[in-house]
């Protein structure tokens, strides 16, 4: 069994996918990146089945000595982070309107 536990930070998100918001302080940018996984646990295993160990001859050869194998892993989810690009209800417009006299209210 393993287990990993870590936090990944950076100025840019999208491994430089997209360009930072302030060039004056890139700081303003930093936090987890999108890859971000803090926690992970992989399991790996083996198990030999009892059935027709002991066998001789044919049936001990052919269903004698299987085991079975395997490796999971269970891992958190990645970092999400929320923006908002658009104004979804023409706040910003109607505004703009609102202060030249063009919008009756």
């Amino acid at each position: 069994m393993a287990y990993t536990w870590s936090k990944l930070l950076t100025d840019n998100s999208n491994d430089r996918g997209t360009p930072i918001a302030d060039t004056y302080n890139p700081m303003l940018d930093y936090g987890p990146a999108a890859t971000n996984t803090p926690q992970i646990v992989v399991f790996n295993y083996v198990y030999d089945l009892p059935f027709f160990r002991e066998q001789k001859g044919f049936v001990g050869h052919v269903l004698g000595g299987w085991e079975v194998s395997g490796i999971t892993t269970i891992e958190s989810g990645q970092s999400l982070t929320i923006f908002q690009n658009a104004d979804p209800f023409n706040l910003y417009n109607a505004a703009a309107k609102l202060n030249d006299g063009g919008l009756d209210c």
